[in-house]
């Protein structure tokens, strides 16, 4: 099923930027218009991200979660992109009601360093993870708009 037509047209989207020592977070407006940074949270163990999630989940009253998939160049899966793929799973046993979806981030490092490059000093604050979680959403946001 296409991951575009999962989650809600309406509410806040998160957007996770897995790596093995720290995720970026994002959030979309309400109404999915614009993606921002949120935060960085510590990557290294999954059961204790997922514990982490659940204030954020319920502060900015969550309704979808996308999980950056960082697929290999050629569209294979590798250590990284299995990782990921452990995390949706367990996300999705844990908050069985909230929809997530795993979303190719295979480019959001690269985009994330040159929007770093011309941001403020408040956005370069909240690192390269964070701002990486804002352009797999906003990359997601411009897919299904499309």
């Amino acid at each position: 099923m296409n991951p575009a037509k999962q989650l809600p047209v309406r509410g806040v989207l998160m957007a996770l930027d897995p790596g093995t020592r720290r995720v970026g977070v994002a959030v979309t407006d309400p109404l999915q218009v614009t993606a921002r940074p949120l935060t960085t949270l510590p990557g290294a163990k999954l059961g204790a991200l997922l514990d982490a999630l659940p204030p954020l989940l319920l502060e900015h009253e969550v309704q979808g979660l996308l999980i950056g998939h960082p697929l290999l160049e050629g569209g294979q899966r590798g250590a990284q992109a299995q990782r990921a793929e452990t995390l949706h799973h367990l996300a999705s046993r844990r908050w069985p009601d909230l929809p997530a979806v795993l979303w190719d981030e295979r480019w959001s490092s690269a985009a994330a360093d040159e929007a770093l490059r011309m941001a403020d000093r408040a956005v370069q604050r909240l690192g390269r993870d964070a701002v990486a979680a804002a352009v797999i959403l906003r990359s997601f946001l411009d897919a299904r708009a499309h």
